[in-house]
């Protein structure tokens, strides 16, 4: 009865708090591992805690699993399969998908009749970096230092111009080689992962810009 319903209830958050204390510690020790392989003098990694730590974390796992079956059900729903996905959406809709890895993003595409995936390639300065810069210019604010921003004022002066250049540069690397999934679609979804989740994609342009960037 209740009596049992709340000593599960007991159970589970145990576990799932001792859980989250140890995918923490997992985290720092992994930290000073990065540390001490790339810094003389760095933090030491004791990898015998790590080993004890590791082997507590994944027999909760199996405890979950086991005793709480729904538990990772909650925390990490199954992936929709593709064809579900289609079947959800209207012929007027469009889902994108962009996940960067820090050497390239990811692009899905999908509408209700097909789907396209790409790794995209990003030139220099760097994707973050040239989000940074748009999104500044449009007066937005971004976490760059302030030499940075000293130079970007330099470069720009008094025009306060909207940088088209990089604007149809992600356009090209991002949406581009997705586009034939996204004609003739009004509505069109986007989920957007790591430094592209600050990126209106509004503010992308489709062609090739002309004219002065400063010239309202």
């Amino acid at each position: 009865g209740r009596n049992a319903a709340g000593s599960m209830s007991d159970d589970l958050g145990q576990l799932v708090r001792r859980r989250e204390l140890l995918r923490e510690e997992i985290q720092t020790l992994s930290r000073r591992f990065a540390e001490s392989a790339r810094l003389p003098g760095g933090p030491a990694f004791d990898s015998d805690r790590f080993i004890i730590v590791r082997a507590e974390l994944e027999a909760i796992n199996q405890r979950l699993r086991s005793e709480f079956p729904a538990y990772f059900s909650f925390i990490q729903p199954a992936a929709l399969p593709i064809a579900d996905t289609m079947r959800l959406l209207a012929p007027d809709e469009a889902l994108v998908m962009l996940v960067p890895d820090g050497r390239q993003s990811h692009v899905f595409a999908v509408n209700h009749e097909g789907y396209k995936w790409v790794a995209a390639t990003h030139t220099s300065p760097g994707l973050e970096l040239q989000i940074q810069r748009l999104l500044w210019g449009l007066g937005a604010g971004v976490g760059v230092g302030p030499q940075t921003q000293i130079h970007w004022a330099n470069e720009d002066g008094d025009r306060f111009p909207y940088h088209r250049g990089i604007a149809w540069q992600l356009y090209r690397e991002l949406i581009e080689p997705v586009s034939t999934i996204l004609q003739n679609r009004k509505h069109i979804f986007f989920v957007q992962g790591g430094e592209l989740s600050s990126l209106p994609m509004s503010v992308l342009v489709t062609r090739a810009p002309a004219g002065d960037d400063a010239d309202p």
